[in-house]
């Protein structure tokens, strides 16, 4: 996983199906990457699918879930929209009362994450 392009990206030579390429990562990341520095490219019906895949990201979101999502180029093809792998993360068991001892301490608490807000 590359945390500055928010995908990962591997290469496989498979004796039957032959050239792979194989990508996972953030929705958005996986439909269409950008011109990021990464390997870039716009997975194929991009437009047709684009609503219908962020929709069922930010549901599982909204119920606690990261998504992950896969896309797939074979021979050298368009990547291909896969799927999208929800991925329970809860937080450690001691996360509410470790936060809960910072703030009667006086500090403010502060969380970055790169997770929805949903679920952050």
């Amino acid at each position: 996983f590359n945390a500055l392009v928010k995908r990962a990206v591997a290469y496989f030579t498979h004796s039957k199906i032959g050239e792979l390429k194989v990508a996972k990562g953030l929705v958005d990341k996986i439909l269409k990457t950008g011109e990021d520095g990464g390997d870039c490219w716009e997975v194929e019906d991009y437009e047709k699918i684009r609503y219908e895949v962020k929709e069922a990201d930010l549901a599982l979101s909204s119920v606690g879930y990261k998504a992950i999502a896969v896309a797939v180029s074979f021979q050298g093809g368009p990547m291909q929209f896969v799927g999208i792998i929800p991925m329970l993360d809860p937080p450690r068991h001691d996360t509410e009362i470790t936060i809960e001892r910072v703030r009667k301490a006086g500090i403010n608490v502060k969380m970055i994450t790169g997770d929805h807000l949903n679920i952050a």
